[in-house]
């Protein structure tokens, strides 16, 4: 199978479908200048850092716990959906309430098509019903609109390769 159909197959399997500029990206994102040896890149859009998966890491699986069953990145979301379904079920839906007052449901994140991280393991995912793309925070169990599409996202995102080990200047106001 060609790489150009392991992820569409991917996208397709949570109801999505990748455009052909996304498809571009990926196919350009080994030329792209890296941190160093063993990354990948790291690429800034508005001022947001994230690390975009390539084909290969779309369907590499995410590791997880003993019971957990195996899924590709690209559906890191369901996932994330299904432990919080279980930890809804412990604690009387408290796990998921900040999603829901977001519009976020379950079954909605659970179709999301997880396209990198933001640096910090943080999923980065494309929303099948809205088309917009969020980061998802496990801390606070929500997400953050980060771009209005992945067209968007990937059109507007430049090559970073600053110091990752330095302060983040925009969370405190740009000092």
């Amino acid at each position: 199978m060609e790489d150009g159909d392991i992820a569409r197959e991917l996208a397709a399997a949570v109801g999505q479908t990748l455009t052909a500029e996304y498809l571009t990206f990926l196919d350009g994102l080994p030329a792209r200048p890296t941190l160093g040896d063993g990354y990948g890149p790291v690429l800034d859009f508005a001022g947001r850092q994230w690390r975009p998966f390539d084909r290969r890491q779309l369907a590499e699986p995410v590791p997880g716990r003993k019971r957990d069953v195996p899924v590709p990145y690209a559906h890191q979301m369901a996932r994330e959906a299904a432990h919080l379904r279980a930890a809804d079920a412990q604690h009387n839906g408290e796990a998921s309430s900040e999603l829901v007052e977001q519009g976020f449901t379950l079954d909605r994140l659970a179709r999301g098509f997880c396209v990198g991280d933001d640096g910090n393991g943080e999923p980065v995912f494309v929303d099948a019903e809205s088309g917009g793309v969020y980061v998802y925070y496990h801390d606070g169990m929500d997400v953050e609109l980060v771009a209005g599409s992945l067209e968007e996202l990937v059109v507007g995102s430049q090559d970073w390769l600053g110091d990752e080990d330095a302060p983040d200047t925009a969370a405190d106001g740009g000092e």
